[in-house]
């Protein structure tokens, strides 16, 4: 093991892949760090070409998907803890902050317009056909802005006015806009109007801090979403009546998923399981056994169908859509509690990850190791150290590289 102080260099380095029992791997292609935490995850820009994603740091990155170079940074006044949406044509990324904003920056990163609510910003947006975006603030409110000019279209607060965490989703009509808040409740509120259709507390007294997932349209619609007492729930979007309901050993703080054709629904818990379930009865397909709670939410790739989720037993999991049977898998060496975006192109998958660690990662699933693609992170700050398992190290120190072997 050896300890590098980083001051007044980049760092590139060439970075190992990690197997599972078939042989396949997850190699690195490029990683990128910030020396704060990623809790928030990446999102692609339409063209494919940009990824961006919020940290610790209180800043938006914007990486290039290729070689993993920071493009720009825009920064706030607090934790950027949220997943940024993009608008269709890329023009705008909309992003909140602890420092109470929700944010518009421009593709070439400058600030379209701000929104303030009074209060933090932990609940990630999302966007509706008709340019408003949705997102809930920390005073019990979800606000309907139009993604234009940041100006307030409606706003609905709850009777008890406990934060609302979770991402806001709509269903397939455009009609509805559902969310949970910390007053156990699920909400369907009418997008046009901002007015209340239902409220639904699946289990009295459980908070609820996974975000709903909704599919089908009119009687035969259902949002699913899971709850603190373990189960995962299933609410008829007419009036929110119960569906039907599944239990797991744990916690579910992990947001449910849906398979491409919708038949099935994914989701972690706290019992250490990666869950698979029948949309529309709740019937078990099958569960996959992590080593530790399972809090990050999952998402389905449709080109290699492979499920990718994250642990707190610092991996992300590539797991067989159809089996439950492990693909491979990628150790962080932290809790991975972050969902991967996946860019698939023609069958060829690479996996963004956005980790704890403070690590942007790029990864590609692979049959055998290969030599990676190495670059230079954008730097680390002023007396970190960081420690190396690995062999040969280029460091770029004032314009000039030098080659060590360690």
């Amino acid at each position: 093991m050896v300890s590098i102080p980083v001051s007044l260099f980049q760092l590139v380095v060439g970075i190992s892949a990690f197997k599972a029992t078939n042989g396949e791997f997850l190699s690195t292609l490029w990683r990128y760090g910030i020396g704060a935490q990623f809790r928030g995850s990446p999102v692609l820009s339409p063209d494919r070409r940009t990824l961006y994603v919020g940290g610790n740091d209180h800043a938006l990155h914007a990486l290039d998907t290729t070689t993993g170079f920071l493009r720009w940074m825009f920064h706030t006044n607090g934790y950027v803890l949220t997943t940024p949406v993009v608008v269709p044509d890329g023009s705008k990324i909309i992003f909140g902050s602890d420092d109470w904003n929700l944010y518009a920056v421009s593709s070439n990163g400058s600030k379209v317009w701000s929104y303030s609510t009074g209060y933090t910003v932990r609940s990630s947006p999302c966007l509706s056909l008709d340019s408003t975006v949705f997102f809930g603030s920390s005073d019990g409110t979800l606000h309907a802005i139009w993604t234009s000019n940041g100006r307030v279209r409606w706003r609905f607060t709850t009777p008890t006015g406990n934060q609302i965490l979770t991402t806001p989703t709509i269903s397939l009509d455009g009609l509805l806009v559902f969310f949970a808040a910390d007053d156990y409740h699920v909400y369907a509120i009418n997008v046009l109007s901002g007015s209340l259709h239902w409220s639904q507390s699946p289990n009295s007294g459980n908070y609820i801090r996974s975000s709903p997932v909704v599919t089908g349209i009119g009687t035969h619609g259902i949002v699913i979403v899971g709850c603190n007492d373990g189960g995962l729930y299933a609410l008829r979007v007419a009036d929110g009546s119960q569906a039907w309901s599944y239990s797991t050993g744990g916690f579910i703080i992990s947001s449910p998923v849906l398979s491409p054709d919708h038949s099935t629904v994914y989701v972690g818990s706290d019992d250490t399981y990666l869950h698979a379930v029948e949309t529309y009865t709740g019937n078990p397909r099958w569960k996959y056994r992590t080593d530790g709670r399972v809090r990050g939410s999952p998402i389905v790739s449709p080109g290699d169908g492979t499920v990718y989720v994250g642990s707190n037993d610092y991996k992300l999991h590539g797991v067989y859509a159809q089996t439950g049977k492990q693909r491979f898998y990628f150790d962080t060496g932290y809790s991975v509690l972050t969902y991967p975006v996946i860019l698939d192109i023609h069958g060829q998958v690479i996996i963004y990850l956005a980790a704890t660690d403070g690590i942007v990662y790029a990864l590609k699933p692979t049959s055998a190791t290969t030599t990676h693609t190495a670059r230079p992170p954008e730097p680390f700050r002023t007396g970190d150290t960081i420690q190396s398992r690995v062999t040969n190290v280029l460091l770029i120190v004032m314009g000039v590289q030098l080659h060590i072997s360690l």
